[in-house]
């Protein structure tokens, strides 16, 4: 039997155990976090129960959550404009339909995303990494892990993990928007349970005309998903669907492109306690990914790609507690093929066993993980990893961690080609890695971190070109650069009632070296935010009045920096109704974005929204 087929196999037969069996179990119940205050529990959200088979303690990451409460707050429509808002995050949109995203200062191939906990990311491209089944309302909070984590999650979590926690419970809601540029959004969504059962709905359908000619976008959604628990045993399945059709003007070369992508995913959860001190969790996802392009949009036959992806990924786990703290052990499993009219038909297997283990030593709180990855195409790799929490005074604490991992390269860095990009097939695997140190204090109405972190790569991989000028007839090739550093400090504040006003800071600045030769220019990774800076306020006002803002500077390497101002006006009526009006780039700025293209001036939408909260949502 092969590797995936013994994690199913197993994981059935617990899962699926006798309630005779369950019933004999003290009080039936999974085993809880050992949590030392409520800051400490918060920061190890990423690994809630329902999400993930992961409860290891994570508090010596740099964790950021955007919770319902802020999401609601925020101005934007779209989940790139929402996730911009947090530290250290670069989100690169050519239009809310298409969207790239990395995190300190790494390109798109140098983060990695879940949905629920569960891996996301495509083996074609991380271009497609955002191209995920879920409506914006539906997104109960977002969680940012910022740091090297391949030794918590595996390849690709170079510059940080993002994960995307869908809503539960059966809250009803319809919303209807619009706005500049011909953009439309409505979206529904439902729920209902009884006696350890819940279903969930939902559904979203969104259009624009661009904000300039080839940005124009359609997004049609929906997704459907159920728990249910059996004695000792939750289950949860959860499917979803995209689509997404969008103008790509400029962004694969010179060219007024045009692209249609269709998604769709599956997910099966299953937790079980198999006394008070130990629980079993399995996970098995399946996602395929539809991608249809067109280089030139006004002659579809001149050159279109067809290309199909498939993965299916199983994961299994047992936690220990042990003495004062937990031990995690276990194996993953992936099968991608990709069936492409350019790439042509490719395939990959990966295994991976992993430990992780989390105690208390006096008031310090010691996490070590460690991960061996095999691939049939890029071969093994170790990924270790060592962090610290530990108080130093009344109000303060420190972190740190060290972390190895590995990027391996995308379908598309080895084997693409058309006239503006060239893959190479002997790419080889990317190497990393991180360090932070954080201090940190806390305030009765607030909080403040400062962190340094540096990332050491090496065998970079970038698409890079010679300086021309004109650059439109020397095409991208998929490099790897020996080696790259980046040193970067961060600093998050926030603060609560300050002339009745909430204050959220985030600073971040980096410095990038590399051995790449002069002469030389590169794509995505040798590009990185260089500095950014931001702050929202939000202030209510009463009578179901609030309102948000939020300023952000931006510079990236080799290019002027940018300032702009967003801002949200809320008005709900102490019941189920909501309105908003959100206006963005109010201060007019100009900029070029990933297409090297201007991007999007002064806009406005206008959103009115329903909410009934039944009993058990959450």
């Amino acid at each position: 039997m092969h590797f995936p087929g013994i994690l199913a196999a197993a994981a059935l037969v617990m899962a699926v155990g006798s309630e005779a069996a369950a019933a004999q179990r003290s009080g039936g119940t999974t085993p809880q976090h050992r949590t030392d205050d409520s800051a400490a529990a918060a920061r190890r959200r990423l690994d809630t129960v329902r999400v993930s088979t992961r409860v290891t303690d994570r508090s010596g990451f740099t964790l950021e959550v955007l919770d319902r409460t802020a999401l609601d707050r925020l101005p934007g429509s779209a989940l790139p404009q929402v996730l911009a808002r947090a530290l250290g995050v670069d989100v690169q949109a050519r239009s809310p339909a298409s969207a790239d995203v990395s995190v300190r200062g790494g390109s798109y191939q140098q983060v990695l995303v879940l949905l629920d906990g569960v891996r996301v990311n495509d083996a074609q491209t991380a271009h497609f990494a955002l191209d995920l089944p879920v409506p914006l309302d539906e997104i109960e909070r977002i969680e940012v892990l910022r740091g090297g984590a391949s030794a918590l999650y595996g390849p690709d979590a170079a510059g940080g993990v993002i994960n995307i926690v869908r809503k539960h419970g059966t809250s009803r809601t319809l919303h209807a928007e619009g706005g500049s540029f011909g953009t439309a959004r409505i979206a529904a969504a439902g729920g209902m349970g009884a006696a350890g059962s819940a279903v969930r709905a939902a559904a979203e359908y969104s259009t624009s005309d661009g904000s300039r000619p080839g940005t124009d976008y359609e997004i049609r959604q929906a997704q459907l998903g159920g728990e249910r628990r059996i004695g000792a045993t939750q289950l949860g399945l959860d499917g979803g669907w995209a689509r997404r059709a969008f103008g790509a003007n400029a962004f694969y070369g010179p060219y007024n492109s045009y692209e249609t992508t269709n998604t769709g995913t599956l997910a099966l959860r299953a937790a079980r306690a198999l006394d008070d001190r130990r629980e079993l969790r399995f996970a098995a996802s399946w996602r395929r990914h539809d991608d249809d392009f067109i280089l030139r949009r006004e002659n579809p036959a001149a050159y279109r790609n067809l290309h199909t992806n498939a993965s299916l990924l199983e994961e299994l786990s047992v936690r220990q507690l042990v003495g004062g703290g937990a031990v995690t052990l276990g194996g993953e499993a992936a099968q991608m093929s990709l069936a492409s009219a350019t790439l042509g038909k490719r395939s990959e297997n990966r295994i991976a066993v992993f430990v992780e283990d989390a105690h208390g030593l006096r008031s310090a709180t010691i996490t070590t993980a460690a991960r061996l990855d095999h691939s049939s195409v890029t071969g093994s790799a170790f990924s270790p990893s060592l962090t610290l929490r530990l108080p130093l005074a009344t109000h303060y604490g420190a972190r740190l961690a060290v972390a190895r991992g590995i990027r391996a390269p995308s379908w598309t860095e080895r084997y693409y080609k058309d006239p503006a990009n060239e893959g190479t097939p002997t790419l080889g695997v990317e190497t990393f890695w991180t360090g932070d140190a954080a201090i940190g204090r806390e305030f009765s109405r607030g909080s403040a971190e400062l962190t340094a972190f540096v990332r050491s790569s090496h065998d970079l991989i970038d698409w890079i070109r010679p300086v021309s000028m004109r650059p439109q007839n020397i095409p991208w090739v998929a490099s790897n650069i020996s080696d790259a550093t980046l040193h970067g400090i961060e600093l998050a504040a926030e603060y609560r009632e300050l002339i009745g006003i909430d204050w959220h800071l985030r600073l971040q600045g980096t410095r990038f070296t590399t051995s790449l030769p002069g002469g030389f220019v590169g794509k995505y990774a040798l590009r990185p935010v260089t500095r950014s800076a931001g702050i929202t306020a939000m202030r209510s006002f009463g009578a179901g009045v609030t309102a948000t803002v939020d300023v952000a500077h931006s510079r990236r390497a080799g290019e002027d920096g940018y300032t702009t101002a967003d801002a949200r006006l809320e008005w709900a009526t102490g019941g189920e109704w909501r309105v908003t009006l959100d206006g963005t780039n109010l201060g007019r700025a100009r900029w070029l974005d990933v297409t090297g293209m201007p991007a999007p001036g002064t806009a406005a939408m206008l959103g009115l929204s329903w909410t009934a909260h039944a009993k058990g949502a959450r």
